[in-house]
């Protein structure tokens, strides 16, 4: 059954000061309400009622009608900051299935409303529903706190009609009314605040669902006997789990909906309708820059779940879920830094840099064109600005890893190990790396160090490494793959193979990445030292240690880094 949108005046008519055009909307809604009061009832069954009468949207049923309202606004020269939000189609069909079934899950591609639809419905609920309980939760603190609740916050108080109750600005702190009512948010991190919850009225909200634990799926599942209902949206990342099964083994359960950002108003018409969501240049840039056919446009604009994907050993589920855990990681432990040198030609290489601390990358970029001071000036602009006023002293120096295969890495690493050691700079820890030296810490497994590098990588972002958001280097890590030789050893995809997949273009944000993870094992030492005094053996091995720290490396054990 389809619910014809109220029309409602748009724009303030001529001879009205913005006092009492601001009046008279007062007095039409007020008579159009009449005296609303908490929980209102009357809107339990008309969630776009409520999004337009109480939160202020347009609801368009079709495009024609969005764009008709736009094209009204602009004629009467409102500003977009005075305009009212507007709920597009897909959206509607989502905010409908949520105020009619117990279970939905939406597969989405990037930038379609996700949030926004999730604060409708969150607020739908928490107004309408006599001891209502919303209990949102994602993947890390940063989803909830800034995108969900922020959400959640501003909608409130942007609503034409107050709605009362005590907000806290933390989502754990929630939003509460004075007959009890409640909405709150937990991290995924937190299986037993969720499901510590109950209530005959209970909403939960998931966002980026394919990233959340069994542990918080199994506490929601163990509500839903109590009537509870839940709503989960998520990019598809994953190919296992509560949200994907809701789109196969179990979806005769789950009421389910699949969104392309290529089907957002701004991607159809090719203007901005409607601010923050996906346009048609957003499109038409990832279309470019991965192709229509690749992992990642299925994935993060057409919202569909790619089952080859898993297999790779930097999968799209594993690269996000870094990502999303950047923001909550602390940067702790000694400061590295990384140079996968390109020469100042135009050979379309360009040199990669990374930094981190502990399990925290702080940041990967890449330089085109500089030559080997230019190198090292961008080198020691990088320790000026992460090193720490401690950590002059020789066993807390910042360590520099170069890639320094071929002629160009061989003068970068010398002029900046030449730089280091005539002490012009606060002393640093500096180590070469040659990707083409046979596999020395796992031979038994690996070919290569080049091979060596890329599992370490692998591993220590399964361990809970994060890295910051990077559309290049996340395009460049997904294009590795595993092969094996003949004698049974792993393989990385080769770097001429990469190069054709990027286009031509070098992976060197992801050689860099992988270069300033890769930790010498002798600093292991440097942070659990033995205090007993050491023994022969000791000794020997630590000759060992100093003589190859990067296993394959090639570093003269007696020179001064």
């Amino acid at each position: 059954m389809s619910i014809e949108p109220k029309r409602r005046r748009v724009g303030r008519p001529k001879g009205l000061t913005v006092h009492q055009d601001f009046g008279r909307a007062c007095a039409e809604l007020l008579a159009d309400l009449g005296e609303l009061s908490f929980p209102c009832t009357k809107y339990q069954a008309d969630i776009i009622g409520f999004a337009r009468d109480v939160l202020g949207f347009h609801p368009c049923y079709t495009l024609d009608e969005l764009v008709q309202i736009r094209d009204d606004e602009d004629a009467r020269g409102v500003e977009e900051h005075e305009r009212r939000p507007c709920l597009w189609p897909r959206q509607i069909e989502i905010l409908l299935a949520a105020q009619r079934e117990r279970r939905v899950a939406v597969s989405s591609g990037h930038k379609i409303s996700k949030s926004h639809t999730a604060a409708i419905i969150g607020l739908w609920f928490y107004c309408c529903f006599p001891d209502a309980k919303v209990v949102f939760s994602s993947t890390t603190y940063h989803q909830v706190e800034t995108i969900l609740w922020d959400e959640f916050r501003k909608m409130r108080y942007r609503a034409r009609v107050a709605i009362p109750g005590d907000m806290h600005e933390l989502a754990r702190s929630g939003f509460r009314s004075e007959d009890f009512r409640s909405a709150r948010g937990f991290t995924a991190k937190e299986p037993e605040a969720v499901a510590g919850i109950s209530g005959r009225n209970l909403k939960f909200i998931l966002d980026e669902a394919s990233g959340i634990p069994d542990a918080i799926h199994e506490a929601v599942q163990g509500n839903m006997a109590g009537g509870a209902s839940v709503v989960m949206f998520s990019n598809p990342t994953r190919t296992s789990g509560t949200f994907f099964d809701a789109f196969n083994g179990k979806k005769d359960f789950y009421t389910t909906f699949q969104v392309s950002s290529e089907e957002t108003p701004n991607a159809v018409t090719g203007r901005r309708l409607i601010p923050g969501l996906a346009t048609r240049d957003d499109v038409e840039r990832m279309r470019e820059e991965w192709g229509e056919d690749s992992a990642f446009y299925r994935i993060r604009v057409k919202g569909e779940f790619v089952i080859a994907d898993d297999t790779k050993p930097f999968s799209l589920a594993r690269l996000q879920a870094a990502e999303e855990s950047w923001f909550d990681t602390p940067a702790e432990g000694r400061l590295h830094v990384s140079i996968d040198p390109a020469g100042p030609g135009g050979s379309g290489d360009e040199t990669g840099f990374a930094v981190r601390r502990g399990n925290k990358v702080l940041e990967v970029y890449a330089r085109s064109g500089l030559s080997e001071d230019g190198i090292l000036t961008e080198l020691r602009g990088l320790i000026r600005k992460h090193r720490r006023e401690r950590e002059i002293a020789e066993d807390l120096r910042p360590v520099v890893a170069i890639d320094r295969e071929g002629p160009i890495g061989y003068k970068v690493w010398v002029r900046i190990r030449t730089h280091y050691e005539l002490g012009s700079d606060a002393p640093v820890r500096v180590v070469g790396v040659r990707a083409s030296d046979r596999a020395t810490r796992r031979p038994d497994l690996y070919d290569r160090v080049r091979d060596e590098l890329w599992g370490n990588l692998e591993q220590w972002l399964k361990s809970g490494g994060a890295i910051p958001a990077d559309a290049k280097l996340e395009r460049e890590l997904h294009t590795i793959e595993w092969s094996q030789t003949l004698q049974g050893r792993l393989k990385a995809t080769p770097k001429d193979d990469i190069r054709k997949l990027l286009n031509g273009r070098s992976p060197d944000r992801a050689d860099a990445l992988a270069l300033v993870v890769w930790e010498p094992s002798g600093f292991r030492e440097d942070r659990d030292a033995d205090p007993s005094p050491p023994t022969l053996t000791t000794r020997i091995a630590d000759r060992a240690e100093a003589f190859d720290p990067y296993a394959g490396s090639g570093i003269d054990p007696y020179s001064k880094l």
